[in-house]
């Protein structure tokens, strides 16, 4: 468990071939642990939280979407995009006027996907 206050909470992942997700409170990251529960992804490419119901979600290099839950970093797939990410660097935003989620990168690519509920 993080000793890190709530307020003001920035969640990441870190860099590293094993995926971490970790939270910043002013002047300290905490880590919250490794994500776990990825289904055919090894790894997420980004992160963002869904405005419409609150939920971390990310998405992973094969194009799985999941839900991570912010306390234990356990990711459920929910959905999948039609097409798998290419390219190294990524963007990863939830839309929420549309409610879509969007990922781009650096080859020009532009997926959005509809969740349901």
């Amino acid at each position: 468990m993080c000793p890190c206050s709530a307020d003001n909470v920035h969640y990441d992942i870190s860099p590293t071939p094993t995926v971490h997700l970790r939270r910043w409170t002013p002047g300290r990251w905490c880590a919250i642990g490794t994500v776990s529960g990825l289904s055919g992804d090894t790894k997420l490419i980004g992160i963002d939280f869904r405005v419409q119901d609150g939920r971390l979600y990310g998405v992973g290099e094969l194009g799985g979407v999941y839900t991570v839950d912010t306390a234990t970093a356990t990711a459920t797939k929910v959905s999948q995009l039609t097409t798998a990410p290419s390219g190294t660097n990524f963007g990863v935003d939830f839309n929420p006027a549309s409610d879509r989620l969007r990922v781009i990168n650096d080859t020009g690519q532009n997926l959005a996907l509809r969740l349901q509920g």
